[in-house]
């Protein structure tokens, strides 16, 4: 089934190129880390591990919003297109922010588990509370490239992405960092990056979902709504 193929080639292809794409600049941030103290060091992979957890709640959601909205495209109801996206982008703030700020407030005894020295602690806490702190904003932007995914639309996220996410990333390393040697100045290119990313993503979503809602026009009204 030759269309069917090529059907999963288009949607599954770029989004492998793009978790290739972050492989990338994650090497080149943990090679930036690697430039500081061995204690730096290791306190960064101790909070790595814990923001490990926080991450498969964000990308639950993201699951969440792919299926629901390819679901809901097929049937073509662009009301509940728009709603997965609310709701999911709700939930993920919701839960970003409880799972984030727990990590922030139990931060040491989570950070004590893998490892006791005191600094390399302070060091895991620092970047919990930079990381885990606004991981919310990482929810809102994977539940958009899923909202979009699910519209049939996989070269546009992997593009944006890969180029807010890992581009802007490297570019931060390449030039804030290299005038800014800290460890708070590296951890602050996620949040950028995020930001930036997300709000180019929420101008492709509108306009996919305008262009879809003018393509299909009315919808058949769904059972139990008026």
């Amino acid at each position: 089934h030759r269309d069917k193929l090529a059907a999963i080639a288009r949607c599954g292809l770029p989004a492998g190129l793009q978790g290739m794409m972050f492989s990338i600049s994650n090497v080149m941030i943990q090679t930036a880390v690697n430039s500081f103290q061995e204690i730096t060091v290791t306190g960064n992979a101790v909070a790595g591990n814990i923001e490990g957890f926080v991450y498969m709640i964000m990308n639950a959601f993201y699951q969440a919003a792919l299926t629901i909205t390819a679901q809901n495209c097929g049937a073509k109801k662009i009301k509940r297109v728009r709603d997965t996206l609310i709701w999911c982008e709700v939930m993920v703030v919701a839960s970003g922010l409880l799972a984030g700020q727990t990590a922030v407030h139990f931060g040491p005894q989570l950070a004590g588990i893998y490892n006791d020295d005191p600094e390399v602690i302070n060091v895991a806490c620092q970047r919990l509370l930079m990381l885990c702190g606004p991981y919310f904003l990482c929810g809102i932007m994977d539940v958009l490239v899923g909202s979009l995914r699910g519209m049939g639309l996989s070269l546009l996220p992997m593009a944006v992405t890969v180029a807010g996410v890992c581009g802007l990333r490297i570019v931060w390393i390449r030039t804030v960092f290299v005038h800014h040697h800290t460890l708070q100045i590296l951890l602050l290119s996620y949040t950028v990056s995020w930001v930036v990313t997300e709000l180019v993503h929420l101008a492709c979503f509108i306009g996919a979902y305008r262009k879809r809602k003018r393509e299909w026009g009315s919808e058949a009204p769904v059972p139990g709504e008026a």
